[in-house]
């Protein structure tokens, strides 16, 4: 075989693995609040699969979530709106994170009937009916593929 050839082949496959390993340093990680142990599976599984390399860290609650945005940064925050009557439900953690002055996009994942101004208020970027899982994947993957673009 052309020892060259092979050569060439190394060095262009150690360039394409050097910025893939740049690309997947400057993603930034998801964070879910769910307090139901299927679907925050679930979904996490769902993220990682429709958007390659990202990482997603999950909570059990409100107060866990806001206690990890505030010392981590994430790409996007996702939460689910109720998670037990002890804790801070989505929407407070939204307004305690947004009063921080996290501009980070906050997608809250519910089935219950929400006025859309209380949603506005607590600073919700978007809101999603659990039904419609796969609208979330899809939001998620274009918030990644912005900031892609972003850097280019």
């Amino acid at each position: 075989m052309n020892t060259g050839f092979i050569k060439n082949l190394k060095t262009s496959l150690n360039k394409k693995l050097i910025i893939y390993k740049r690309f997947l340093s400057f993603m930034k990680p998801i964070i879910y609040a769910e307090d139901d142990s299927d679907r925050q599976k679930s979904l996490k599984l769902a993220l990682e699969g429709r958007i390659p390399g990202v990482c997603v860290e999950t909570v059990w609650d409100g107060d866990a979530l806001v206690e990890k945005v505030l010392k981590n940064d994430y790409g996007l925050i996702i939460t689910d709106q109720n998670m037990g009557s002890r804790h801070k439900t989505g929407l407070d953690a939204a307004k305690v994170i947004r009063e921080s002055g996290r501009q980070t996009p906050i997608y809250l994942f519910t089935d219950a009937v929400l006025a859309e101004n209380v949603i506005t208020a607590s600073g919700i970027t978007r809101f999603f009916d659990r039904l419609h899982r796969n609208e979330i994947l899809e939001a998620a993957a274009r918030v990644y593929a912005a900031m892609d673009l972003n850097k280019s």
